[in-house]
């Protein structure tokens, strides 16, 4: 996955999350948005993306795998606990 669809990937679920949030937040009369809500969801959302390129790089190279080894299953395991952290952030964003 080259930086082109990283970044449409990132920009596109940013604004998807950004506007379920605006939604869900006009049935419950709270519109309000702060820049930190934004960064948070938008570094997420971010990280998200990322880590699972590194996944895909790691899955689909065999320069990686012959380098890595059984470091391999260290490097999913980071962007496993990456994911979950950054979508659990998000979803504090929703409560």
């Amino acid at each position: 996955m080259n930086l082109y669809w990283r970044l449409i990937a990132w920009g596109s679920s940013t604004l998807l999350i950004f506007i379920v949030h605006f939604w869900l937040g006009r049935k419950r009369r709270n519109l309000d948005l702060q820049l930190t809500e934004f960064i948070i969801l938008a570094l997420g959302i971010g990280s998200i993306v990322s880590s699972w390129s590194v996944v895909h790089q790691v899955l689909t190279s065999k320069c990686v795998v012959e380098l890595m080894d059984f470091d391999i299953i260290t490097l999913v395991l980071g962007a496993a606990s990456v994911t979950w952290v950054s979508i659990r952030e998000i979803y504090n964003l929703f409560k």
